[in-house]
């Protein structure tokens, strides 16, 4: 089983996590834009884990404590991505709701395209289950994610420059 959150959604993910003995149970976890805020700390992973993220949470408040959470759980990080162009409901239905210029003037829509981004955005989940399923596919899983599309998908690695922790 993988657990997958976004936003609140993986906040609760990774409390789970730390709650309970869950490496005999899950194969792994998804964390989708995580908002680490209401957590104690981000330690306790035990389990792999990829992060996927908006434009807007990679270069925005949350970056600090995201990358904690990558520092002190390095050992179970499969994957740190994030996508240009892409609001925090990037992977959420609200991006289906209305016409473009609705979502943007409601700012919960990014620059970018769309169909483009979601799919890049699901080719690296793709690629990210491929790794809990089979362990030995991690090393090569960096060269698979920047393929998908480098225009879109960007490495989330800590620290970023002009960032203090």
């Amino acid at each position: 089983m993988v657990l997958a959150g976004h936003s609140f959604g993986a906040t609760t993910v990774v409390r789970y996590i730390q709650l309970y003995n869950a490496t005999t149970t899950l194969r792994g976890a998804m964390l989708l834009d995580l908002w680490e805020e209401p957590l104690d700390n981000v330690t306790g992973m035990d389990v792999p884990f990829a992060l996927l993220l908006s434009e807007e949470y990679a270069t925005g408040s949350r970056v600090p404590g995201l990358c904690k959470l990558l520092s002190v759980n390095a050992g179970q990080s499969i994957e740190a991505v994030f996508f240009n162009g892409t609001a925090h409901e990037w992977v959420s239905e609200s991006e289906l709701f209305a016409p473009r210029f609705v979502l943007e003037s409601l700012e919960v829509t990014g620059s970018g395209d769309y169909p483009v981004y979601i799919d890049a955005t699901n080719r690296v989940l793709s690629l990210a289950f491929q790794v809990l399923l089979d362990p030995e596919l991690k090393e090569s899983l960096r060269e698979r994610v920047d393929a998908v599309d480098p225009q879109i998908v960007t490495p989330f690695a800590c620290p970023l420059p002009g960032l203090e922790l």
